[in-house]
């Protein structure tokens, strides 16, 4: 396991950015982060105070597993940010409903069939 630091003009490096580094002669067990490498993709979201700068959230991302469970009630509103955020970001995405054995789960297939209309992939998985 190798510590690395960052020379000052690396940039911003995200959650799955892949970087160049190397390890200064004499060092031990540290690095330096060089380069952030080209990346295929990326989520953001916008920002807070209006100024229209996004503000990058991950990259390099191969497919997202949002996941919806009865309990607590799902904020649906969040669930279509997400989605939108992967659609607009072109990053594809599976909603994964978890505990739909239980009972409560009866209540969103209604809800969870809008989605799979939609296109959406949708898997059940359950804790028994």
């Amino acid at each position: 396991r190798i510590m690395c630091t960052f020379r000052s003009r690396t940039g911003r490096v995200l959650c799955g950015d892949y970087v160049r580094w190397l390890v200064p002669k004499g060092a031990d067990n540290t690095g330096v982060v060089v380069s952030v490498m080209d990346r295929k993709n990326y989520i953001a979201r916008g920002d807070k105070r209006g100024h229209g700068n996004a503000e990058l959230l991950v990259s390099n991302v191969d497919h997202v597993l949002l996941v919806v469970a009865p309990l607590p009630s799902p904020n649906w509103r969040l669930v279509d940010r997400y989605l939108l955020a992967c659609h607009t970001f072109g990053v594809n995405v599976t909603i994964v409903f978890h505990k739909c054995e239980l009972p409560e789960s009866a209540q969103f297939n209604d809800m969870l069939a809008e989605y799979t209309h939609a296109g959406y992939e949708l898997i059940g998985t359950n804790t028994v």
